[in-house]
């Protein structure tokens, strides 16, 4: 686990290093924004799955072996999507946002096209790592809020993704 702490003011640091697990590996910065982060992190992985969580994602239990799993059945993907909850500050479930899920095909179309049942939340995807590096796809540092869409462009150009049906993000 890599964490990138892109100069955070709030109490996360403090609570991540009371974890003693020799699994995870801190990297403090000066804040330069998420998709600098995010590529940081990326190119200190050494995993073959990526998986770009952010501060207020959560993941279920089952995600990770929904994951592989779907990663062995169908070896040919180069990355998993899931469906998505949202949740409010209370942490009860909206159900407004039900039906939304990952894209994995005809990926610029329909995130070019705003449709309303994609998410681009990248806690929703896990990549191959090999597939982003044999492609060059990073996170465009020149871009904030659209780097998420961005990102998932790059991926619809080259990958070919599977949607998983259980193990929600």
């Amino acid at each position: 686990i890599i964490i990138v702490n892109d100069g955070s003011t709030d109490n996360s640091l403090a609570k991540i290093k009371e974890i003693q697990n020799n699994k995870i590996q801190i990297i403090n910065k000066t804040n330069s924004g998420v998709s600098d982060s995010r590529n940081i992190g990326f190119e200190k992985s050494t995993g073959e799955y990526i998986l770009f969580l952010d501060s207020d994602d959560v993941i279920s239990k089952n995600y990770f072996s929904s994951a592989l799993e779907g990663f062995q059945k169908h070896q040919e993907i180069d990355f998993c999507t899931f469906h998505i909850q949202h949740f409010d500050n209370n942490n009860q479930q909206l159900l407004l946002n039900a039906d939304k899920r990952g894209t994995f095909q005809n990926i610029q179309k329909e995130v070019a096209g705003f449709n309303p049942v994609i998410s681009t939340c990248p806690s929703a995807y896990i990549y191959k790592k090999e597939f982003l590096n044999r492609n060059s796809i990073r996170y465009s540092k020149k871009l904030n809020s659209p780097a998420d869409k961005y990102f998932l462009m790059e991926v619809g150009k080259f990958g070919k993704g599977f949607l998983i049906e259980t193990g929600a993000a």
